[in-house]
């Protein structure tokens, strides 16, 4: 494992925005390289079991409703759920957690980024705002490559670029 860039935010709030080239390791090397404790935006269905979705809680793991995962739901259901999932994950960032979001939503095993989502800026700009006073959340981005992505043991590399303040950002999100 390679760490390129710049240092992880060693303290406060901070939203760690990364690809998520393979979905078993990428939470797992990010967790390792950051060296602080880390919260971790997991998909809903995850949690459907009662022991599970304790375990994956003890394990710092927020769950979020994402649209796709329930058709079944009305509209108004899905907005709800929504609703909760991100206000839990802004409660995580303005009690100082650092909390690990993948915007691409999925992870498909290839080198290829996928749509990004506007979770990650809807998380930071909602627990910035609603803080009251400046939070001083700061989101960094990830890169995360594979040498071989299929094969076990291959290398990788984390780039850690720059945090970014989201304060800067609030008066063109309003």
């Amino acid at each position: 494992v390679r760490v390129k860039g710049a240092a992880p935010v060693a303290k406060g709030p901070v939203l760690v925005v990364g690809n998520h080239p393979n979905c078993g390791l990428d939470p797992m090397l990010i967790a390792y390289t950051y060296g602080r404790p880390l919260w971790f935006i997991a998909k809903a269905g995850l949690f459907k079991q009662p022991a599970i979705a304790w375990f994956l809680r003890e394990m710092h793991l927020v769950p979020i409703v994402r649209a796709h995962d329930n058709p079944d739901l009305s509209r108004e259901e899905r907005a709800k759920a929504n609703r909760e999932s991100f206000a839990a994950a802004s409660e995580s960032l303005r009690a100082g957690r650092p909390l690990v979001i993948f915007p691409e939503g999925t992870s498909i095993g290839e080198r290829k980024l996928m749509p990004i989502k506007t979770g990650a800026a809807r998380i930071a700009f909602q627990a910035e705002e609603e803080h009251g006073k400046p939070l001083g959340l700061l989101v960094q981005p990830v890169g995360i490559t594979y040498s071989i992505i299929h094969e076990f043991r291959s290398s990788a590399t984390l780039y850690f670029d720059e945090p970014i303040a989201v304060d800067d950002y609030l008066d063109r999100y309003r």
